[in-house]
């Protein structure tokens, strides 16, 4: 399994507000393949600015993780999913 594998696999996760492929919004930051599948994805694209719509954004987030985690899952290899963009914003 390779990475460009991987990031196939993951073309088939939507982001659930606009149904858009979370590859094509381009959440997925990077993806390592050894021992196991690491997938950097940076959330805060996935996030609104209004401070008022954090709580839906979690929602959001909690859904596309899941989507990620069913995908991972089909290669029956161990995997990690890092968020990058926490410490990012300004």
């Amino acid at each position: 399994m390779r990475a460009k594998d991987i990031l196939n696999l993951l073309k088939d996760v939507k982001e659930p507000t606009t149904g858009e492929s979370i590859i094509d919004l381009g959440l997925v930051e990077g993806v390592v393949v050894k021992d196991e599948i690491v997938v950097y994805v940076n959330f805060l694209k996935a996030m609104p600015g209004c401070k008022a719509c954090v709580p839906l954004a979690y929602l959001i987030v909690g859904a596309i993780v899941r989507e990620i985690e069913r995908a991972l899952e089909k290669t029956g290899m161990k995997y990690r999913i890092v968020e990058v963009g926490t410490f990012r914003r300004k």
